[in-house]
């Protein structure tokens, strides 16, 4: 118990810690980013950049080195046909319950409008490769590397919660914030799963830029 309480403890802070570090970034972009720089665009940028931070001063102040094959494992053929298969079952878990939260809703997410306001080119750069890079190795790549042998369950449930309430947006519409808060915990719970089980971050790689690229797919198809 007290080894599971001291790793979630130390999740909340590098979660906040990252919080802050982003939050710091995109104000300090306010003042430094030249006219004719898209803002949106280096928020997005100060984001990705903010989780690498947080991981660089965890190691610094527990002075350890990551260890590189607990973080990133051994890739295997199975484990690329379970990524497209779970990114493929995530993108069908994602529409099914949009239809169950908001059957004649059309709120869109923002991050979804902030896509949509973006080159074609920027959208998949961001959700396709960058997205699911950045956030699994923070999500469940370090959040899994700073574990000591707790419980998986206790891993899959701590790393999708601060992984959805990272997420968290739309709180105007209380009813798409439930949708988007309870899908995006479902999807970072599967994440965690299938990098536990498959021990290479490449699996969830494959799987989160399966599911963002197939919606990205369709929303530049069809709007």
């Amino acid at each position: 118990m007290k080894k599971n309480f001291n790793y979630i403890n130390k999740t909340l802070i590098l979660t906040f810690l990252f919080i802050f570090i982003s939050t710091l970034l995109q104000v300090m972009g306010i003042n430094i980013i030249p006219k004719g720089v898209p803002l949106t665009m280096y928020n997005i940028f100060s984001i990705f950049i903010s989780y690498f931070i947080v991981a660089f001063i965890y190691y610094k102040k527990e002075k350890r080195k990551i260890n590189y094959k607990k973080l990133f494992g051994k890739a295997s053929v199975s484990n690329v046909m379970i990524g497209l298969a779970t990114g493929m079952g995530i993108f069908i878990l994602q529409q099914v319950t949009y239809r169950i939260f908001i059957p004649t809703n059309t709120t869109v997410g923002s991050n979804v409008q902030l896509l949509q306001n973006m080159p074609a080119i920027f959208m998949i750069l961001i959700a396709v490769i960058i997205a699911p890079i950045v956030e699994e190795l923070f999500f469940r790549g370090f959040f899994y590397e700073i574990t000591d042998n707790i419980k998986t369950s206790v891993y899959c449930i701590n790393s999708a919660f601060w992984f959805s309430l990272l997420h968290l947006q739309n709180l105007e519409s209380p009813l798409y914030a439930i949708y988007n808060l309870s899908v995006v915990f479902m999807s970072g719970f599967l994440f965690a799963f299938i990098y536990r089980k498959t021990q290479w971050i490449g699996t969830n790689i494959i799987a989160h830029a399966t599911a963002n690229g197939i919606a990205i797919f369709l929303m530049i198809l069809f709007g």
